[in-house]
This record gives structure tokens, C-alpha cells and sequence, in this order.
């Protein structure tokens, strides 16, 4: 789970934050269990994912996350192990897809 500050403040005064839910697999699920914890930062790229299911009682869930392609860390290793986290790719100028903007709603 991600958790992510709000910029602005709420009625009372009080920095809000909203929490994704993230979905890693296989070596990436291994090391952001291996090198994220409460407090650390990361940067997500991914596909936002909303799923449906019918709990035990019959009723409707829905459940929206993120299912993660890359995950980049950003806080500083302070382990005591002395593990440090994969270095992370470059992606080149060549591997980047454009985007049609035109059909964007902002």
C-alpha cells in the first residue's frame, strides 16, 4: 500500500493523504518486500486496475489499485544488512510511446 500527501490542507487545517493499494509480481514484489517499509518513498508506474467480487454475504466490493510495471526507490538504503536495492533502467527516448493528447478530458 502506497500511501499518498495531499498538497492542500482540509477545513480543520490538516494535511490529508489517500492510500493505494499496489500489486507487484514475481523479482519486483520480491524486492519491494525486500526494500520498502512504512516511511520509505517509491514512485509507481503502473495500470490502474478496478476489480469487482461478491463477498461472503453476497454483497458487491469493489476494489481499486495499481498494478505495478516499475517501481523506483527513492529513499536512501539505511539497511543493516547491507543490501542495496537493484539499480534501476534508463529507459531511452526510443522506448517511450507517444500519446495522442487530443482525447484527454484536461
Amino acid at each position: 500500500m502506497l500511501s499518498v500527501s495531499r498538497k492542500f490542507t482540509n477545513s480543520q487545517g490538516e494535511r490529508e493523504s489517500d492510500f493505494i493499494n499496489i500489486v507487484a509480481w514475481r523479482q519486483l514484489g520480491d524486492n519491494c518486500d525486500k526494500f520498502l517499509s512504512k516511511g520509505k518513498k517509491a514512485a509507481v508506474v503502473g495500470a490502474l486496475q478496478i476489480r469487482t467480487y461478491d463477498d461472503k454475504d453476497g454483497k458487491r466490493c469493489y476494489v481499486t489499485e495499481i498494478v505495478a510495471d516499475e517501481v523506483q526507490f527513492l529513499s536512501p538504503n539505511t539497511s543493516q544488512e547491507g543490501d542495496t536495492p537493484p539499480p534501476q533502467s534508463k529507459r531511452n527516448a526510443s522506448e517511450l510511446t507517444p500519446v495522442e493528447d487530443d482525447g484527454l478530458p484536461f
